[in-house]
């Protein structure tokens, strides 16, 4: 069994061409939900396609990481030590590539290897938990699978036309708008230097070298590295920002196909 999981907010509009995307996995599965209170009606749309999809929802207060967390553990006490477990984001529409990696990824995935999306078989899964954050969580996770011992697994740059989203500044504006959008984006911001260990004048300026920041955005990502060594902590795994960390240590598969009809895996 897999179990999908994720968090979602107003992605009435996106959910069902996510969730149909991932059907396609040739896999038994469960998609395991948490709705963070949305107000367009994507619970009700959850509620009404539950039974076609195997879908289990929870309503709950939640930041991204905390959400996640709360969905995975939906499906602990029926899964078994064989069963695997991957998050998804429901803003997302799947692509035929990824759809076969994953496939691919199930059946080449060690106990204690960690795949797309975070996929990986139960016991790896509960030892590593999300933390309680908007912004940076998934980098934050892969750290703490690498300080654990776990191996990331990960295909080359080439094949990532996994997916198309509405992250960023659209996906905030779910959320807030107005002065609250602004607080929220400063916010965000903060848990992101958090997830990511930018912890240091070191780590600041590989965070704006990696992210190619412009050297106006120093004053102000400054104030927000001061505000958390006065009033915060970091999520820190090495010496380098979580993201270059788990970059530097991740192994790369190389499949060589384009689509899933030019895959001769199976």
């Amino acid at each position: 069994m897999l179990y999908i999981y994720g968090t979602v907010f107003n992605n009435q509009g996106t959910l069902i061409s996510s969730i149909e995307s991932l059907s396609k996995i040739n896999i038994e599965k469960q998609f395991l939900i948490v709705d963070n209170f949305s107000t367009d009606g994507t619970y009700e749309l959850l509620d009404k396609i539950k039974e076609n999809y195997n879908i289990v929802i929870k309503r709950i207060k939640c930041s991204r990481g905390s959400g996640r967390q709360i969905a995975m553990e939906m499906g602990y006490d029926k899964a078994t030590n064989e069963d695997l477990f991957m998050t998804f984001d429901l803003d997302t529409t799947y692509t035929s590539r990824f759809v076969t990696l994953i496939e691919y990824g199930v059946k080449i995935l060690n106990h204690n290897e960690i795949f797309l999306n975070q996929l990986c078989f139960k016991q790896a899964n509960f030892t590593v938990q999300w933390k309680d954050l908007n912004n940076g969580e998934d980098w934050e996770r892969m750290a703490n699978f690498l300080y654990s011992g776990y191996g990331i697994i990960n295909v080359p740059d080439k094949y990532y036309d996994l997916g198309n989203n509405y992250a960023g500044k659209k996906r905030e504006k779910r959320y807030a708008t107005g002065i609250n959008y602004y607080t929220r984006m400063i916010k965000n911001q903060i848990d992101l230097f958090r997830g990511w260990n930018i912890s240091s004048y070191k780590n600041l300026k590989q965070f704006m070298e990696y992210a190619d920041a412009k050297s106006s955005h120093f004053i102000p990502l400054l104030l927000i590295l001061i505000y958390i060594k006065l009033f915060n902590h970091v999520y820190k795994y090495s010496d380098e920002i979580n993201i270059l960390y788990v970059k530097h240590k991740m192994q790369f598969i190389d499949v060589p196909y384009t689509d899933k009809e030019d895959l001769n895996l199976f």
